[in-house]
């Protein structure tokens, strides 16, 4: 038997089914073209935003300091 395969009947448990769910959502994603999984990503970005207050005042924060330059508007685009 190959050392590297290690898998056994155990593994498809219930306990392990939402592990199976979300891995096949993420083989699925990675065969999707770019222009759809560009879609996903901002949806994705839509709905963890909420949650992301901290890191965004800290781009906000890193944007300003490295481009002094831009007006707000023109930061915000990146």
């Amino acid at each position: 038997m190959n050392p590297l395969v290690n898998f056994s009947a155990s593994l498809l448990l219930p306990k392990y089914w939402l592990f199976w769910l979300g891995f096949a959502v993420l083989r699925l994603l990675t065969m999707l073209p770019l222009p759809y999984l560009l879609m996903v990503g901002r949806a994705f970005a839509k709905c963890v935003r909420p949650f992301a207050s901290k890191r965004m005042n800290i781009i906000k924060i890193n944007s300003e300091l490295c481009f002094p330059e831009l007006t707000f508007e023109q930061r915000k685009q990146f």
